[in-house]
């Protein structure tokens, strides 16, 4: 199963006040986010977070605590130190990936155009906290505050794409 995130801001004290997260602490939020994620996701499945994983540069316990193979789209928050990186099967800006022959480009800002736009080609993101004005076709804001605080598969990323769509 492949799953898709964004903005869960491990380390972040300041993200429980600016998105009106649901937790007191910085500890209960994170082992919220880390138990909700693991009822999600099993050992194989494969997860790209686009961005804003951690504010913090150690997130090795963390990371060991998470399931999945782990694909890191950096956001303007993420700074990984070498041993957080070796957690990630890859770290990239931006990325293109297929996936039942969907073609998919994962960045954690919304662009305005992407390869392959004119073509059904999907766009992910996050970093907009769900204020973003942006709407355009085929895209997708895939921040963990908007879908329960949880990865969201891609089979509910094509749902939401496809609801998203009949109403442009």
């Amino acid at each position: 199963m492949i799953y898709f995130t964004a903005d869960t801001h491990f380390n972040h004290h300041h993200v429980i006040r600016y998105d009106k997260r649901p937790w007191k602490t910085i500890d209960e939020m994170q082992e919220a986010l880390i138990c909700i994620w693991n009822t999600i996701v099993r050992k194989g499945d494969t997860v790209y977070h686009l961005g804003d994983f951690a504010f913090k540069n150690n997130w090795v316990p963390i990371l060991e605590k998470l399931n999945g193979n782990k694909h890191l789209i950096l956001g303007n928050h993420d700074t990984p130190n070498r041993e957080s990186v070796k957690k990630f099967i890859t770290t990239s800006h931006i990325k293109r990936i297929s996936y039942e022959k969907q073609k998919i480009v994962l960045c954690h800002y919304p662009m305005y155009t992407w390869q392959g736009k004119e073509k059904g080609a999907w766009h992910l993101y996050g970093h907009c906290h769900g204020n973003s004005k942006y709407n355009l076709k085929n895209t997708l804001e895939v921040g963990c505050m908007l879908h329960g605080y949880r990865p969201i598969s891609f089979d509910e990323v094509k749902m939401l794409i496809a609801r998203s769509n009949k109403k442009m």
